[in-house]
């Protein structure tokens, strides 16, 4: 039979980790920064043309169907958004 003492010292290291995992958890969900105005002019346009992409295709809407994918693109760049800023946004 375990004594207690020994019993306890092994309980107490994960605990202590577990806490220091929880948190730097907790340290990394601070509230997030407030979109750009370009970011949020992005963000209106895609929400635009993922809305003008569904529905020219609504049977199947969704970037895994490839009539949505290139109508979203074509929308996009007819918006002037570049491919580098699509790519980043969409990825």
């Amino acid at each position: 039979m375990q004594n207690n003492n020994e019993t306890g010292k092994f309980w107490k290291q994960p605990t202590r980790i577990a806490l220091f995992c929880a948190a730097l958890l907790l340290a990394g969900c601070g509230t997030p920064r407030p979109l750009t105005m370009q970011e949020q002019d992005a963000w209106m346009l895609r929400q635009q043309c993922s809305q003008e992409a569904t529905n020219v295709n609504p049977d199947f809407p969704g970037p895994d169907n490839p009539m949505w994918s290139s109508y979203f693109v074509m929308c996009m760049q007819s918006m002037g958004v570049s491919d580098a800023a699509l790519e980043r946004m969409w990825w």
